[in-house]
């Protein structure tokens, strides 16, 4: 139940472009100045002049005339908009921004990016954490028993051999298929979960924001009319940014024909076309990055939240890789440390049991450690989206009021 006081999405889509947010305060009356009261008909300095200074300027004397040069520049108000930075709507009002949650609302830089992230995680563990531990156990256990199942076959059938080679070919032929399709049945529940924790963990960042908790079961209620469209925006993501993997092929085979005459063009062919799709294929994704933080918090569909995104990223595409590279080096930093204590502790248990089960449980912790990437990736990515909206859009100003309801 939500609270009636409370705007029904501060994050909507105004669906155009939005004017230049007012920075006047509405409460204030406009500042007209002040005027001299006149002086009384008998008084003295109605009768010989002005001899004391008035209580709120001079008499009616003339003023001298204007020098340019010497008069002061004109003091813009605090909350008032310049035309040379419209876009940040008034850089005094950013000093002192509110801060109502995890991150001020003022447009963030790198090191207020990376602090609002963990902020995130720490205000609300158990959405952030828990529902991703819980989600990724249980397909780390799917992910296992499949291993298991087919490793553990075979490495039995190894040991004890009961039939021919070609039987056992045979065997490992039909394990392998087996495991081929357990494994997509894996991967498509993966997809399905990630996808979903995503809506729910940006849901739960943006009430952060707000200085707002959000519990599982109220991301859920909030994320569930929205299941099909996160689905298929993050398929339609995944699609258009593996589109240039077509081309490749294309390139491949054009490399392989021409090898038949010149090996050193069919490698130069190869090598510039393999670079430029990789390139082009950063560009879809980057552009495009927000796709499924929009249609969690805006609640947009699946087409419109691609334009959407294609419009928030113009102009911004090298700060959107280079943030998004500087998470990605840091977590990959990170889990190549957990990484090699997973390998020495998988050297360890594969002397002290046998080596079937030692690989199930690397498998099982590898896979739970996704746990831990996908809530810093997906806290970190919709503070991108805020920072951007913040910039571009003038957010700032309808959290605060939202924030303050």
């Amino acid at each position: 139940m939500t609270d009636p006081n409370i705007p029904e999405n501060p994050w909507k889509n105004p669906h155009s472009v939005p004017p230049e947010p007012s920075m006047t305060s509405p409460e204030s009356p406009k500042f007209q100045g002040f005027t001299a009261p006149a002086a009384p008909q008998n008084s003295p300095a109605a009768k010989y002049g002005s001899t004391a200074q008035p209580q709120w300027g001079t008499s009616e004397q003339t003023p001298p005339p204007h020098d340019p040069s010497q008069s002061l520049p004109e003091q813009a108000g605090p909350w008032s908009t310049t035309p040379q930075d419209q876009q940040w709507a008034g850089a005094q009002s950013w000093v002192q921004a509110a801060r109502p949650g995890i991150i001020p609302l003022r447009p963030l830089n790198i090191a207020e990016l990376f602090e609002g992230t963990f902020r995130a995680i720490r205000s609300n563990p158990v959405v952030m954490f828990g529902f991703s531990v819980a989600i990724m156990a249980v397909l780390a256990f799917l992910n296992a028993f499949l291993n298991y199942w087919f490793f553990g076959s075979f490495l039995n059938y190894l040991e004890n051999p009961t039939g021919s080679v070609d039987d056992m070919l045979t065997e490992v032929a039909a394990g392998f298929s087996h495991l081929i399709v357990g494994g997509i049945g894996v991967q498509f529940l993966t997809f399905i979960a990630t996808s979903v924790l995503q809506g729910i963990l940006a849901m739960s960042v943006s009430e952060a924001v707000l200085g707002r908790l959000i519990t599982f079961g109220e991301a859920w209620d909030r994320m569930r009319p929205h299941v099909v469209s996160i689905l298929g925006a993050t398929f339609m993501v995944s699609l258009i940014s593996g589109i240039p993997v077509a081309f490749m092929v294309l390139i491949l085979v054009i490399c392989i024909f021409i090898g038949q005459f010149e090996i050193w063009i069919s490698v130069l062919i190869g090598i510039i076309g393999v670079i430029a799709l990789l390139l082009f294929m950063l560009f879809l994704a980057m552009r495009l990055i927000y796709t499924p933080t929009i249609v969690a918090i805006e609640g947009q569909k699946v087409f419109p939240a691609l334009k959407r995104s294609w419009e928030l990223t113009r102009g911004a595409f090298w700060a959107t890789l280079g943030r998004y590279v500087l998470i990605t080096l840091a977590i990959a930093a990170a889990s190549g440390v957990i990484s090699t204590v997973i390998s020495t502790f998988g050297a360890l248990l594969m002397i002290v049991m046998p080596p079937a089960i030692a690989m199930v449980v690397l498998n099982f912790i590898s896979t739970l450690l996704t746990a831990i990437v996908i809530p810093l990736t997906a806290a970190y990515i919709t503070l991108m989206y805020l920072d951007r909206r913040m910039r571009i859009e003038g957010l700032a100003t309808r959290l605060a009021q939202a924030a303050s309801m």
